[in-house]
């Protein structure tokens, strides 16, 4: 598939690795340890961390978030984790939506400049890029569907800001949007 898109070719992990400024890790969690390895180091690279921790150990631990956990196992990297919250194909449906109908599109990590980067990713892609803060802070997109949760629910920017608002307040988020189920699918 790739030869049939211009410009576009074919490698191993190590080289597209290698080769890209941005890196893009997408692969379940049981098979992560395997993708990192055929990836080889990472450092210098931004990596986009799209994994969610739903399978076999290595697992985080109870006080640690998936995006703590992963961002340790690529010491040099500069870390982020997105695309994680909504459904590889609602993300495709929704992505280049105009103004109000932007989907948003959750980001953490360590590094400013890194998410700044990514934000500029999402925003060329056509998604609301929004900063939860850092590693440490961002269990409210990995956790599952549930109150108090951003996972797997769709939120457009001006409802993100409010849940950006009230964690940086230490207050619970607001309650899950919902909007007319006729213009968009559910992701």
């Amino acid at each position: 598939m790739a030869g049939e898109i211009a410009r576009a070719s074919t490698g191993s992990p190590a080289g597209a690795a290698a080769f890209g400024e941005v890196v893009v890790i997408s692969a379940p969690w049981s098979v992560l340890p395997l993708a990192l390895e055929q990836a080889g180091p990472l450092t210098g690279k931004i990596v986009i961390d799209t994994t969610n921790q739903f399978g076999a150990p290595p697992l985080p631990g109870k006080s640690q978030t998936a995006a703590e956990f992963n961002a340790a196992r690529l010491p040099g990297a500069r870390y982020t984790k997105s695309f994680n919250t909504l459904t590889s194909g609602f993300q495709a449906l929704a992505a280049g939506r105009a103004g109000d109908e932007r989907v948003a599109q959750w980001l953490c990590g360590d590094d400013p400049d890194a998410k700044q980067i990514v934000a500029g990713l999402f925003k060329d892609a056509g998604f609301a890029p929004v900063d939860l803060g850092g590693t440490a802070g961002c269990a409210v997109m990995e956790a599952p569907r549930q109150p108090g949760a951003v996972y797997g629910e769709e939120y457009r920017l001006p409802d993100a800001i409010a849940v950006v608002g009230a964690l940086r307040a230490g207050r619970p988020i607001p309650p899950t949007p919902r909007y007319r189920s006729s213009d968009h699918p559910r992701p």
